[in-house]
């Protein structure tokens, strides 16, 4: 008896979280968002999306350009940084809640504390005012 009650509560438990873990959420470039933090020299920030609120932060790195392809947004798994840290000019954004996307390129900063101090701040903008740039974030979500 013990040995079907232990194994019910098993099952119980595996399928349960498998089925809670499922929300779905309406974000399309087409996607009004406004932008709602951050302050300067944060690398945490977000945005509103018709009512849903992207959690996403930000990074400062250093990619050989030639690598990227500018037609799919200059999408990355990683941010690379360089050893040398004035090169850690280019500024990548991600998001992270509700759920998570690609680093995606946004744009080079003049010098690496330049990128530091801004690079937050420029994403949650281009987030609200781009929408080629909504279409880099959301469209590109893990499962």
């Amino acid at each position: 008896m013990f040995k079907k009650l232990f194994f019910t509560f098993i099952c119980l438990l595996t399928f349960n979280q498998a089925f809670a873990a499922v929300n779905c959420i309406a974000l399309t470039p087409e996607t009004s968002c406004t932008l709602v933090s951050p302050e300067e020299g944060q690398s945490d920030w977000s945005s509103d999306c018709n009512g849903i609120n992207i959690k996403a932060v930000s990074a400062c790195g250093h990619v050989d350009k030639s690598s990227f392809n500018p037609e799919n947004g200059w999408i990355t798994e990683s941010v690379k940084r360089s050893g040398n840290v004035e090169e850690n000019t280019d500024c990548f954004c991600k998001m992270v809640q509700p759920a998570v996307s690609r680093w995606v390129y946004h744009k080079t900063h003049v010098s690496a504390g330049d990128c530091s101090w801004w690079c937050a701040t420029a994403c949650a903008g281009a987030m609200s005012d781009s929408p080629e740039f909504r279409a880099s974030v959301l469209g590109e979500l893990y499962d």
